[in-house]
C-alpha cells in the first residue's frame, strides 16, 4: 500500500478510540465513509462532528458541472458515503438515536444523533470488512453465473421501498443495455467539453494528489499514464472507450440497475445507499463490479433501459456490472478524515 494519499486504505478496527469521548469515535467513523466510491472520483463529501450529532454536506466546488449538472451524481456518491457510515457505526455499537434525512437541494444532506448500545444486524459485519476491500474493477469478468442465494443476498441489501433494483442476467437484455451504454459513452465523450473535464480529474500513476483517477485504475501503465489527461482530450478516445464499455457489460454475468421514486437529490442519496450495500455484499461474496453512468448521463437514454426492464413510476439512476475476476486493482486516493471534516 503506498503512503500519503493512499493512506486512508489502512484504517484499522483495533484504531477506535475505545476509551475516548462519542465525538471522538464518530471522527474516526469518517475514516470508513471517506472510503466511499464516488463519480471521477471526486469526493463531493464534508461533515461536521458536534457531540452525538454527525452531518454530512455536499461539496459542490467538487461537482462536476458538464457530465453531472444536476448533481444527481455527486448525491449518489453522498448516498455511498451515507451507507458505509451506518455499517461503521452498527458494527462498533452505536444505533441511530434521532435521523434528519433531508435530501433535499439545501444543506445539509443528512443530520445523524448517535448513541452507544446499538447491535450489529445479522449480516452487517461482512459489509463493514468489506468496506476497505471495494474497488472499481474495470478487468473484464468471468462468464461463470452469479448463484442464486448470492443474488437472493444482493437483492436483500436493498429494503427501501423507493427504491428499485433489478439484477439482469438475461443475456439478452445484458446486450441491449451494454448497447445503450455504448451509445452512451460515444455520445458523451464526443463533447469537447465532456473530455475536458474528464481530464481534469485525471492523474498520472505517480501522483500525489488525494482524489482523482490514476492511470493503473482504467489499466493504463506508468509511462502511458504521463500523458493520459492529454489522450482524454483527444477525439478518438470515445469510440474506444464505448467499445470497450459494450465488450466489458457483454461479459459479465450480471448487470445490477438501481431506480429510484423521485428523481432528485433524497432520491438519488437513497439509490447511493442502495447501491453501496449491494456492492459491498458483492464483494463479501467474492465477486468484481464496476459502476457506468453513461445512459443516465446522456439525454433520455435512462427511459430505454426502464422500458427494457418494465420499471414504471421510478427513474433508472444507475448500471452496476458485476462478476467473477481478477484482484481488483490498487486503491485510488483518497482525502483523509481529517480532510473532510469542518468545524
Amino acid at each position: 500500500m503506498r503512503a500519503g494519499s493512499y493512506a486512508a486504505w489502512t484504517v484499522r478496527e483495533a484504531d477506535l478510540p475505545r476509551d475516548g469521548a462519542l465525538e471522538e469515535k464518530l471522527r474516526f467513523l469518517l475514516r470508513y465513509a471517506v472510503l466511499a466510491p464516488s463519480a471521477h472520483n471526486t469526493q463531493p463529501w464534508v461533515f461536521r462532528v458536534e457531540g452525538n450529532h454527525l452531518t454530512i454536506f455536499p461539496e459542490f466546488s467538487r461537482a462536476l458541472s458538464v457530465s453531472d449538472p444536476t448533481h444527481r451524481e455527486l448525491y449518489v456518491s453522498l448516498g455511498c458515503a451515507l451507507a458505509n457510515l451506518r455499517i461503521a457505526a452498527e458494527h462498533f455499537g452505536f444505533r441511530v438515536a434521532e435521523e434528519d434525512f433531508s435530501g433535499g437541494s439545501g444543506l445539509p444532506v443528512a443530520r445523524f444523533s448517535f448513541v452507544s448500545g446499538g447491535t450489529e444486524p445479522p449480516g452487517n459485519d461482512a459489509l463493514f470488512a468489506a468496506i476497505t476491500r471495494r474497488h472499481t474493477n474495470r478487468a473484464p469478468y468471468e462468464q461463470r453465473p452469479v448463484p442464486v442465494d448470492t443474488l437472493q443476498r444482493l437483492r436483500g441489501q436493498v429494503s427501501d421501498p423507493e427504491v428499485r433494483l433489478d439484477l439482469v442476467t438475461q443475456k439478452e437484455q445484458i446486450l441491449q443495455l451494454a448497447e445503450l451504454t455504448a451509445q452512451a459513452t460515444l455520445e458523451t465523450l464526443g463533447r469537447a467539453d465532456f473530455r475536458a473535464e474528464l481530464s481534469r480529474w485525471v492523474r498520472n500513476n505517480f501522483t500525489k494528489q488525494p482524489d482523482g483517477m490514476p492511470g493503473f485504475a482504467v489499466g493504463v501503465s506508468d509511462a502511458p499514464s504521463l500523458l493520459a489527461r492529454v489522450m482524454v482530450r483527444l477525439p478518438p478516445m470515445a469510440k474506444a472507450e464505448a467499445k470497450k464499455a459494450q465488450l466489458r457489460i457483454v461479459g459479465s454475468p450480471l448487470v445490477a440497475i438501481f431506480s429510484a421514486k423521485e428523481d432528485a437529490p433524497r432520491g438519488w442519496v437513497k439509490v447511493g445507499v442502495a447501491l453501496e450495500r449491494v456492492w459491498l455484499a458483492a464483494v463479501a461474496h467474492g465477486l468484481r463490479a464496476a459502476p457506468y453512468a453513461g445512459p443516465f448521463e446522456a439525454g433520455v437514454l435512462h427511459e430505454q433501459v426502464e422500458r427494457l426492464l418494465g420499471i414504471t413510476g421510478l427513474r433508472a439512476q444507475t448500471l452496476l456490472r458485476i462478476g467473477y475476476g481478477p484482484d481488483d486493482p490498487h486503491p485510488t486516493p483518497r482525502r483523509s478524515a481529517e480532510d473532510v471534516l469542518r468545524a
